[in-house]
C-alpha cells in the first residue's frame, strides 16, 4: 500500500485518485480570446481504480461525489468503500461534446478543466490499524 502512496503520514496513507489522471492538460490563459480554441476531437474518457487494502488498514477520508458541467462538457467522479471486497473504488468520467469551443466561451470551458484537474487532485486517506 505505501508503495503506491502519494506520502505517508504517521498511520495514513494518502494515495491519487487514479493512477493515470484523467484529465492533465491546463489549457492556455487568455484573458481576452479572439479566435476560436480547439481540442483535437470530441471525447469520452472513464476511469475506474480500485485499491484492494490489506486486513490492516482501513479508509479514513474519501473525498466527495464530484459533478461539473459546462456548456461542452460534463465530469463527475465517485469515491466508496466496499466492505465484502475491502477495497475503495473510485469512477470517473469526462466528456467533452464539441471539439471546438468558441472565443466567447473559452473562459467557461478552461475554468471547466482547470476544476477538473484540482478534482483530480484530491487525495484518498487510508490509514492503517
Amino acid at each position: 500500500m505505501e508503495k503506491a502512496s502519494d506520502f505517508v503520514a504517521g498511520s495514513k496513507i494518502f494515495l491519487r485518485q487514479r493512477m493515470c489522471p484523467i484529465w492533465r492538460h491546463q489549457l492556455p490563459a487568455t484573458e481576452k480570446r479572439t479566435q476560436d480554441f480547439f481540442f483535437n476531437y470530441p471525447f469520452e474518457k472513464t476511469d475506474t481504480t480500485i485499491y484492494k487494502l490489506p486486513d490492516d488498514h482501513t479508509f479514513d477520508v474519501l473525498p466527495k461525489e464530484k459533478q461539473l458541467k459546462c456548456e461542452f462538457g460534463s465530469y463527475n467522479t465517485r469515491h466508496w468503500y466496499d466492505d465484502q471486497q475491502k477495497a475503495v473504488i473510485t469512477t470517473a468520467r469526462l466528456v467533452l461534446n464539441c471539439h471546438r469551443i468558441p472565443a466567447a466561451k473559452y473562459a467557461e470551458t478552461k475554468k471547466f478543466f482547470d476544476e477538473v484537474i484540482e478534482d483530480g487532485n484530491q487525495k484518498l486517506v487510508i490509514k492503517k490499524l
